[in-house]
């Protein structure tokens, strides 16, 4: 039977300057949920990106990339302004600290409607700002009610940390959204001083019991659910670039989720061998992406999945 799911990703769509040395180094279209959906869709996954960015110039470089990786654009809405803008400086282990330049709107974005099984993601620091709230929460509720399954990762940086228990606030009601939680260890430590993946995982119990993908770098990936927990080692390599490493292990669980036709009856019931190649397929995604200055996936990696 033909899989006539989609996925839909909601976010912010950035221009990414990336420093090393204090030095522009690089240039690219990016933002969290924009990055997964050009993995995604360089793999051939039906996926819509659901965002907003100015008729400048850098808008007219984003929308064009979007159109060439196969993102559909329906939901993409233009404004007049500036759009955002984002400077990365890379640090001694080339994991990056950023300065975010604000588009000139900062909310106004038009939904669709997802229907069952299909797949949304939703995350950082665009799930937990005021511009917007209300209408993000309606679509939210709307794909819960129309039985899509719901993704969120909280992608929580430091630079997020004014007005935290607002924050905390609004992250405690996305994950009552969300179906599965893909976040990392620098999330929870930033968020709620949670040390380790046991502490997360009683604080995540508390909100809403559902599955938990914890990431920790080098150190590990972490599974827990109600009924399994396993954790899996990674392969030591030497990235050039950490951009983008969490949001394309983000795609290679939608990826997974997609391909192996899971649906949401079936979150809580998912088998060690399958979360075993959920897990292999986004720890290679994430590594194959830390070994150059893209944010995603390269053409020629996709095209051989």
């Amino acid at each position: 039977m033909q899989n006539t799911r989609k996925v839909y990703i909601v976010g912010e769509t950035t221009f990414d300057i990336i420093f090393m040395d204090d030095q522009p180094r690089e240039a690219r279209v990016g933002g969290s949920q924009l990055n997964t959906c050009v993995s995604l869709g360089r793999l051939g996954i039906p996926v819509t990106f659901i965002t907003m960015f100015g008729n400048d110039q850098v808008g007219d470089i984003a929308w064009q990339f979007l159109n060439e990786n196969h993102i559909s654009v329906d939901y993409v809405t233009r404004y007049q302004g500036n759009s955002r803008v984002a400077l990365a400086f890379l640090d001694e282990n080339n994991n990056a600290n950023y300065t975010f330049f604000k588009s000139s709107v900062e909310h106004g974005m038009s939904y669709p409607e997802p229907g069952k099984d299909d797949i949304l993601l939703f995350g950082s620091s665009f799930a937990v700002k005021d511009e917007g709230r209300a209408e993000l929460i309606d679509f939210i509720e709307r794909s819960e009610k129309k039985g899509a399954i719901i993704l969120y990762d909280p992608n929580f940086r430091k630079t997020n940390a004014r007005n935290l228990d607002q924050i905390k606030r609004r992250v405690e009601e996305n994950i009552r959204f969300a179906d599965m939680v893909k976040g990392s260890d620098e999330d929870f430590i930033n968020l709620y001083g949670a040390g380790d993946v046991n502490q997360t995982w009683r604080m995540l119990s508390e909100i809403k019991p559902v599955p938990l993908i914890y990431t920790a770098g080098e150190k590990g990936v972490w599974v827990k659910t109600p009924a399994f927990e396993k954790d899996y080692q990674v392969p030591a390599i030497q990235p050039v670039s950490t951009i983008g490493a969490g949001d394309t292990f983000s795609a290679g669980v939608i990826y997974q989720l997609f391909k192996m036709g899971i649906r949401k009856n079936e979150i809580h019931e998912i088998r060690e061998e399958q979360w075993d190649q959920i897990i292999h397929t986004s720890t290679e995604f994430a590594q194959h992406v830390c070994m150059h200055y893209d944010n995603y996936l390269s053409k020629a990696f996709a095209e051989n999945k």
